[in-house]
């Protein structure tokens, strides 16, 4: 890097301004006064858009994304003809950060949503490296093994589409997750992960008559009482906890102005059995295997207390608006 500037790609950020972040690391009081294991506060709101099948919005310190869940009846992949299909994508609002701005936005908004693709579909060695980063190599092999026996233990795949199957081979629910970025504070990857199982967590499958016709074809009929419906399960469903290393030292849930000092970023998927889904590794440095597997626990533990912590909550709202079921949402977005 030439001159004052640390990076133009992403922003812009002063020597003296780094020099703070990274000082502020090593003393473990960053600039906004958390530990380096500590998350932002995170207020998190569901059923915010009327016409999805489940929405979320969360909002982890000031990066505020928006997730909406659609299902639509569609045809089978023929290599699982009994498995329901996902697609994700990722929008992200120019205004949020100048990293959106013009062509920048598109190689963002794809590397977010594959991330996110691969974290729902991961499961029975779904550890993942990214290309000529062997120094992960040893812990992917772990975390591949560790998927592996989850899946034979029973614990299964992130999001079991099985549960989405209609007719088999025929007709199977497609589950669109639409995800928006309209503020950008850092950590958009445990951002996104969290917002997107509290909105599926809320998602509502309509209860499917099936009839066969006369031509020897089923037919489907979506059931006439909206309450008569299933849900889908996210006790499996992992979230992905991030480490960056600033200095000689790893923090969670980076600030923008951190994530353009970091070094490496690791990127862990866990749920909260503590198994783990998968791994990759971002950034230009390199990684000691052995901080690897220290950092791996690190973030099992924060993975399950996140994720407990946000059961908490989505059960306490799912039991108020039973309670008070006229009760108006607040949200921004509430109708």
């Amino acid at each position: 890097m030439s001159g004052g500037q640390i990076s133009e790609a992403k922003g812009a950020i002063s020597q003296s301004e780094a020099a703070y972040v990274r000082a502020s690391v090593a003393a473990d009081v960053r600039s906004d006064g958390r530990a380096r294991l500590r998350f932002r506060p995170c207020v998190l709101e569901t059923g915010l858009l009327p016409q999805a099948n489940g929405s979320a919005r969360l909002r982890l310190g000031d990066t505020d994304v928006l997730v909406s869940v659609k299902l639509e009846i569609g045809e089978p992949l023929l290599s699982a003809p009994d498995c329901g299909r996902l697609s994700v994508s990722v929008e992200c609002c120019p205004s949020a950060s100048p990293e959106f701005e013009g062509r920048g936005a598109a190689v963002v908004q794809a590397e977010l949503a594959r991330a996110m693709e691969r974290l729902l579909l991961s499961g029975g060695g779904g550890a993942r490296r990214s290309a000529g980063h062997s120094t992960v190599g040893a812990a992917a092999a772990a975390v591949a093994a560790a998927a592996a026996a989850a899946v034979a233990a029973g614990s299964g795949s992130a999001l079991d589409l099985r549960q989405l199957c209609v007719v088999h081979g025929e007709q199977v629910w497609v589950v669109y997750v639409d995800a928006m970025v309209m503020d950008s504070d850092g950590n958009l990857f445990d951002a996104l992960s969290l917002c997107i199982r509290a909105a599926l967590f809320q998602t509502r499958i309509p209860a499917i008559k099936v009839f066969p016709t006369a031509l020897g074809t089923m037919e489907v009929e979506l059931d006439d009482d909206p309450l008569a419906c299933t849900r889908i399960s996210v006790e499996n469903m992992p979230v992905f906890v991030s480490l960056a290393r600033i200095g000689a030292h790893f923090v969670v849930d980076t600030s923008i102005e951190e994530e353009l000092v970091m070094d490496v970023r690791l990127l862990v998927g866990v749920n909260k059995q503590g198994d783990f889904f998968t791994l990759e590794k971002g950034g230009f440095a390199g990684l000691e295997p052995t901080s690897v597997f220290r950092l791996l626990s690190i973030a099992k533990q924060i993975g399950r207390d996140l994720i407990v912590e946000q059961d908490k909550a989505l059960l306490n709202e799912e039991k108020k608006v039973e309670r008070e079921p006229h009760l108006d949402k607040l949200g921004f977005f509430s109708a």
